[in-house]
């Protein structure tokens, strides 16, 4: 079974890199209403931030979506919804996206463990839990071409958030500059500028969906 489940995510991330579309079947640039047609998967929520669809990313339970500037695709991932008896089990699953991200687009720019609180950091069977209430935060970057990615793992309140993002550089620099947020020489889109609504809907756990 666990050589099954390798192969599989071997092979979602390999489609990828295979393929003339920059993140499933959509490419950057395409309007809402394009992505929409092709999207495949349920529509979780749409808002003026953008798109939310239920997936799976080879076993693990995900959400994608996407986010425009000027209705151009611009940000789009993955939240993995994974849900686990062991907070640890969250840190497993990030080490295996982060190698398949890794075997596509190389060793990644910055691999970050990062404590806030280091209550916790001579157990390591309880960094699951540290998550979980913000003492600790797992992140990795690459980049590409075309396109910047960010990989996070962190929590607060006892829940656990593990994120994979693609930003395209162009349409995500263009709008920051306009906006004046960051300093585009040192730029690198991190987990804040994701679009509020999409956190919080995250957040929920689709309370409304699961009743």
């Amino acid at each position: 079974m666990k050589v099954f489940y390798v192969l599989l995510l071997s092979s979602f991330f390999a489609t990828y890199a295979y393929s003339q579309t920059n993140f499933r079947n959509t490419h950057w640039g395409m309007s809402e209403a394009e992505v929409k047609g092709a999207e495949t998967a349920e529509l979780l929520n749409r808002s003026q931030e953008g798109l939310l669809y239920k997936t799976k990313v080879a076993d693990f339970d995900a959400v994608a979506f996407y986010s425009f500037f000027g209705d151009k695709l611009a940000i789009a991932g993955y939240f993995f919804d994974e849900k686990h008896l062991y907070n640890n089990d969250h840190i497993d699953d990030y080490q295996t996206i982060k190698s398949y991200v890794t075997e596509k687009y190389g060793h990644p720019i910055s691999d970050n463990v990062s404590w806030k609180d280091d209550l916790y950091k001579n157990d390591v069977t309880e960094w699951g839990f540290a998550i979980s209430i913000g003492h600790l935060m797992y992140t990795s970057r690459w980049k590409s071409d075309d396109i910047e990615i960010s990989l996070t793992l962190k929590g607060d309140n006892f829940e656990i958030s593990h994120m994979l993002m693609y930003a395209n550089k162009d349409l995500t620099r263009s709008k920051l500059k306009e906006e004046r947020k960051i300093d585009l020489d040192n730029f690198f889109l991190p987990w804040q500028h994701l679009p509020i609504q999409f956190k919080l809907t995250i957040l929920d756990r689709y309370q409304t969906k699961e009743t």
